[in-house]
């Protein structure tokens, strides 16, 4: 039937698109791991993070995201694909680990010389035990029995390693009153 078909499509056009990212992830990770080369240039971050957020909701229609830049141009001396990475993750992240419909909020801001991008969501959280260890590679929280997402334990620390070698760091707090807010601190220039 008919019906049947535009669901196997979807669930074929899933399970393809969830395989290309645990294979993007997998290369990038090792890349990292063996003296990755990072291209540094100037990059306009808001536009960076608005292009990332159009391709996300197309992908995820029902996630609802909001992105706060008091600034229209935030200037940041960076690897584009690595930032690409780091905030994809983050984001879907955000909506693998939430109940339907997600609710994101990305808020960039600049304090001194640095760039602060949040991004905070209202889903399960990570417990304070668990926080220090999610930037561990191919460390997933739970119980891997009872476990609901799919996932290899790859993303948050490729995010990891990806702020350090931009001279960053990455905080993971609880967001009041549910789910996860994670800081990075970026300089604005390398």
């Amino acid at each position: 039937p008919k019906e049947k078909t535009y669901d196997l499509y979807a669930s074929i056009l899933s399970e393809s698109s969830r395989l290309e990212k645990l294979i993007g992830n997998l290369l990038l990770a090792s890349r990292i791991n063996n003296a990755y080369p990072y291209n540094f240039e100037s990059l306009n971050f808001k536009q960076i993070i608005e292009s990332i957020i159009k391709s996300i909701e197309f992908q995820h229609p029902e996630a609802d995201i909001h992105f706060i830049c008091p600034n229209e141009f935030i200037q940041l001396c960076a690897d584009k694909e690595a930032l690409v990475s780091v905030i994809t993750n983050l984001i879907e992240n955000s909506i693998k680990y939430s109940a339907a419909p997600a609710f994101v909020e990305i808020r960039v801001n600049r304090m001194n010389r640095n760039v602060i991008l949040e991004i905070s969501d209202h889903g399960f959280g990570i417990a304070d035990a668990e926080k220090p260890k999610v930037l561990e590679q191919f460390y997933r929280t739970g119980n891997e029995e009872t476990r609901q997402t799919k996932g290899t334990g790859l993303g948050l620390y490729i995010v990891d390693r990806i702020v350090r070698a931009h001279k960053g760091n990455i905080k993971i707090y609880d967001n009041i009153p549910t789910g996860t807010r994670i800081v990075i601190t970026l300089p604005q220039n390398k």
